[in-house]
């Protein structure tokens, strides 16, 4: 059910009223954050412009580049994600290449592309087992909304950690859960002024380094480096 008077707002590419459901999973389909919300009308750009994914990451830069790991000969800090192409080019988005000019960059893409197709799995899985994620919703409150999402998820994960038999899989938190339920207040809503509070100038700077195109290209290129040294190293195995 939608109000008519909030019909267009959430009417988008599906031509019909629809929340968004942004997630992040990784290849076990494991969610371990989840964004929900938006409406319907938003594309991928504006979505992760409201998201606070990146400011999260921004605030614990501690943990999520508390490890270091080396491609094409470099050693970066920096944790990434595999994204569509219609993502912009921050140093955390690593996207395919739309047209590729060598047998690198195709290797890259084919890898990537396919790879990348875990969240659209994940996706499938959620409408697949969740039969109340497949039916238009009855629920009048955005609120609400939330709260079965949540449920949607949380019993999403306890199937998958119970199929791959690992103990221990990390608890999706209330920091890795958030809602655009509302219209956005300003910084607070950055977590700048939070529980996690760090100094404006520094949220700044951490920001726009996790914007750079160039640190992105440079993660990327070395990515398609050590993809084509690890292919070569598999096929010499043969």
């Amino acid at each position: 059910m939608c109000p008519t008077a909030l019909k267009g707002q959430l009417s988008g590419k599906e031509g019909k009223p629809t929340v968004v459901l942004e997630v992040v999973a990784d290849q076990r389909m494991w969610i371990f954050h989840f964004f929900f919300g938006c409406a319907g009308s938003n594309n991928d750009i504006n979505i992760i412009d409201r998201s606070p994914l990146i400011n999260h990451h921004v605030i614990n830069h501690d943990l999520y580049d508390s490890f270091a790991y080396v491609a094409g000969g470099k050693e970066f800090r920096q944790l990434y994600y595999l994204v569509d192409g219609i993502y912009p080019p921050y140093a955390c988005f690593m996207a395919t290449i739309f047209r590729p000019s060598s047998q690198k960059e195709k290797l890259y893409a084919k890898r990537q592309e396919s790879i990348r197709k875990d969240v659209e799995r994940t996706f499938g899985v959620l409408r697949g087992k969740l039969r109340i994620l497949k039916l238009p919703s009855r629920i009048w409150y955005g609120k609400d909304m939330l709260y079965v999402m949540k449920a949607c998820v949380i019993i999403h994960n306890m199937i998958i950690e119970g199929e791959w038999g690992v103990p221990g899989l990390e608890e999706l938190t209330p920091a890795n859960i958030d809602a655009d339920l509302s219209p956005p207040s300003g910084v607070d809503d950055a977590g700048v002024n939070g529980d996690d509070a760090i100094d404006l100038q520094e949220f700044i700077t951490r920001r726009f380094n996790m914007q750079s195109a160039a640190a992105n290209s440079e993660l990327r290129s070395a990515l398609i480096e050590n993809l084509w040294e690890l292919e070569g190293a598999r096929k010499n195995l043969r």
